[in-house]
């Protein structure tokens, strides 16, 4: 059994950055992960308000180095048929990015290791029992001991729902995206687009490698049956948008 002060349940960018604030702080830290490496996931936007953070942390400097797009603002078209543009370079923070999201959880667990916390991929959370003396969690093929733990595991909270936590749903939101190649001319316009419509938004992002995300939310209970998961459904969905369609038909 692997002794340690915390546990810390998912290897993203939030237990990346709480095992290494630990770290810095003197505390003995593990972090287990079920994903043996990152992975590319939706969620690819950096606000420009995050330099602080990034800077605080001590990793501003490694980011820039990372590749990811500087995005000068928003263009967005809510409540009305017209796009209006927000522009950061008119707030105190600069501007945001769009982040090649599996390289900026590298450089988060990185970071974490060297400043001392130790990282157990591919150990999935399994079981995990209170003790006098603190918690013994099962995962993977090992098991940890830890006076403290931390559950970072996002959506799935597997911390809470192995303790019986039950999650208040206050509405059925769900997004359904697909990343597309740029069209043959190159793609350079890295601000986040969104529209609305009848039945929830569009947003768009491109991201490193000309690739450009396509989103729409709604909620779940206004999809139509099992139709949603055909290509096609989507297309004719996103051509009956005003702007955000522009992204994606070619020149």
């Amino acid at each position: 059994m692997e002794e340690t002060d915390v546990l810390i349940i998912g290897g993203g960018p939030a237990g990346a950055v709480a095992a290494l604030t630990l770290a810095q702080s003197g505390r003995n830290c593990v972090v287990i992960e079920a994903q043996t490496a990152p992975v590319w996931k939706i969620g690819e936007t950096l606000a420009p308000e995050s330099r602080q953070i990034l800077q605080g942390l001590g990793l501003w400097a490694e980011f820039e180095k990372g590749g990811h797009l500087p995005s000068p603002g928003n263009c967005s078209a809510w409540g009305g048929d017209d796009l209006a543009a927000k522009d950061f370079i008119f707030t105190p923070h600069g501007g945001a990015w769009q982040l090649d999201r599996p390289e900026f959880e590298r450089m988060l667990l990185s970071a974490a290791v060297k400043a001392g916390a130790k990282m157990r991929p591919g150990h999935g959370f399994q079981t995990l029992e209170h003790r006098a003396e603190g918690w013994a969690v099962a995962a993977g093929q090992n098991k940890f001991h830890a006076q403290w733990l931390i559950d970072a595991s996002g959506r799935a909270s597997a911390v809470a729902r192995h303790l019986g936590i039950v999650r208040e749903i206050v509405d059925k939101l769900v997004a359904i995206f697909a990343i597309g190649s740029s069209p043959s001319l190159p793609d350079a316009d890295a601000r986040t687009y969104i529209e609305a419509c009848a039945d929830g938004w569009w947003y768009s992002a491109l991201v490193p490698g000309q690739r450009r995300i396509f989103a729409f939310l709604t909620d779940a209970d206004l999809l139509p049956g099992q139709q949603w998961r055909e290509p096609r459904w989507f297309r004719e969905r996103l051509s009956a948008t005003r702007h955000i369609r522009t992204l994606f038909e070619s020149p």
